[in-house]
């Protein structure tokens, strides 16, 4: 559990820096935040899938 944690904890720190870019105009920036969270959301779900294990061969790679 300790890679889905992580990855939560990055993804509701993505999501305070798209708010703040978007709220100051930088649609730009905040669109590439948006895929990088759309990534993690990815990986976590594969790792919810998978197991715990399965992240161990997604970090080493």
């Amino acid at each position: 559990m300790a890679a889905i944690r992580l990855l939560h904890a990055r993804s509701c720190q993505l999501t305070q820096e798209i708010i703040w870019l978007l709220s100051g105009g930088f649609a730009d920036a905040a669109m590439a935040r948006w895929r990088t969270l759309r990534e993690a959301t990815a990986v976590a779900s594969l790792i919810g899938e998978h197991g715990e294990d399965f992240s161990g061969a997604l970090f080493r790679a």
